[in-house]
């Protein structure tokens, strides 16, 4: 993966979230921020009632995707439906 190249990424969170997208009220996990592709797609591919929470062990992740990262993909953590939590996704 890298800026230029995520369609892994992208792909991932719409085979995941494609057995879900038309059920309301559903909640998502993703394990890694990484540069927010992942998160964008599964944003993308489920309703607006949705809840997609992040679970990022890197402080500067958040940080950089926070600061400098973001318009990558388009924003993805002013996203009203996602929550971060700082912890190990295995927690």
């Amino acid at each position: 993966m890298n800026s230029l190249v995520h369609g892994s990424e992208d792909d991932l969170a719409k085979l995941a979230c494609g057995k879900i997208a038309n059920h309301r009220g559903v909640r998502v996990l993703v394990g890694g921020l990484g540069l927010g592709y992942t998160l964008r797609a599964a944003l993308d591919s489920l309703k607006h009632d949705a809840e997609v929470v992040v679970a990022e062990i890197v402080p500067e992740v958040l940080e950089w995707n926070q600061k400098f990262l973001g318009h990558l993909a388009d924003y993805p953590l002013d996203d009203d439906r996602v929550t971060v939590r700082l912890e190990d996704v295995a927690q």
